[in-house]
């Protein structure tokens, strides 16, 4: 099959988003963090979830993305970007990314700050300890207890915590 004979498939796409975004709710978003819908947008845009809270991260850096942005400008044909999501998932999987927080995540590969020395070590050690990448063995909760203590004990500069 040739990529002009695929077009754009609205229910893959909202396949994709929303299980993108249960997956961030099960490795570290607070439930408080619902994905809600909106009653007046477009179609497509009334079945894709939305992060409420726009201070949360979703990679290193990046908050919630405008859906109404993102969507005018997949044509059909543009698989790239609704693949972009089980990409981002990897990273997550492989702790290229790891969540700081309930809402804050870091990229899992710079070690480069002084103050930081050892800490994605460490991080990725704590989620391993407790089941990660396994959706079976994950214990979220006491994972993130685990980071929480490990940020504000050893890298105090570095932790992001608040109230979800």
């Amino acid at each position: 099959m040739d990529l002009e004979d695929i077009t754009y498939s609205r229910e893959a796409t909202i396949a994709a988003i929303v299980d993108y975004y249960k997956f961030l709710i099960r490795l570290y978003l607070h439930e408080a963090h619902s994905l809600g819908k909106s009653d007046e947008v477009l179609t497509l845009l009334t079945h894709l979830p939305y992060i409420t809270d726009e201070t949360v991260e979703i990679s290193p850096g990046s908050t919630a993305p405008n859906w109404a942005d993102l969507v005018a400008g997949i044509a059909p044909g543009d698989v790239d970007r609704v693949e972009t999501l089980r990409m981002l998932k990897d990273l997550f999987v492989k702790l290229d990314w790891i969540p700081i927080s309930h809402f804050g995540v870091r990229d899992g590969t710079d070690n480069d700050w002084d103050h930081e020395s050892g800490m994605m070590d460490a991080l990725k050690g704590i989620y391993r300890q407790h089941g990660w990448p396994d959706p079976e063995a994950y214990r979220k909760k006491e994972c993130l207890e685990a980071v929480l203590k490990l940020m504000t004990e050893e890298y105090p500069d570095s932790a992001c915590w608040r109230e979800p």
